[in-house]
């Protein structure tokens, strides 16, 4: 019993030096505010419901796509991040990378592709080689991979700029 006692005296006394409550944001759209910029990809929680931001996600998705959708689609398609206070939701495809683009000039798949398929010089090197997150585009010259263009116009965080779309 003195234990108990003692034990409870010790953690009141410690919670009183911890210094002031950070009390969790109420909402995702208050997190962002707080946070300004948060290169996070996330996607929509069902555990720890926010239903400002299920029903904008939920509809900025079903402005993308032209299906009946339920949660389990919101899940799985869309993910959010914070840019300058707000949050952007970007729709996952096959094609649509919503993780930041790698801004490497140089691009290991593609220098791999190159060199092993020497009948597409002067070709494109495919996205599964360099990957469809690349930033820029390749083509095989001489069994080297050399830069043939852009893919993505970023925006000021490194993702590509048309595929994130502001929700609030």
């Amino acid at each position: 019993m003195q234990i108990a006692r003692l034990l409870l005296l010790v953690i009141a006394a410690l919670s009183a030096f911890s210094g002031p409550s950070h009390a969790t944001p109420a909402s995702a759209y208050e997190a962002c505010r707080l946070a300004g910029n948060d290169d996070t990809v996330r996607h929509y929680n069902p555990k720890a419901p926010d239903p400002k931001l299920k029903a904008d996600l939920m509809r900025y998705l079903q402005s993308q796509i032209s299906k009946p959708l339920q949660e389990a689609d919101l899940i799985n398609m869309v993910s959010y991040r914070c840019m300058e206070g707000k949050i952007l939701a970007c729709v996952v495809g096959a094609n649509l990378p919503c993780d930041k683009i790698s801004t490497s000039e140089t691009n290991k798949g593609a220098s791999e592709f190159c060199r092993i398929n020497p009948q597409f010089d002067g070709k494109d090197v495919p996205m599964f080689a360099t990957g469809h997150d690349a930033r820029y585009e390749y083509q095989c010259k001489a069994g080297a991979a050399v830069i043939k263009g852009k893919t993505w116009e970023l925006d000021a965080r490194g993702f590509a700029k048309s595929l994130w779309k502001p929700i609030e």
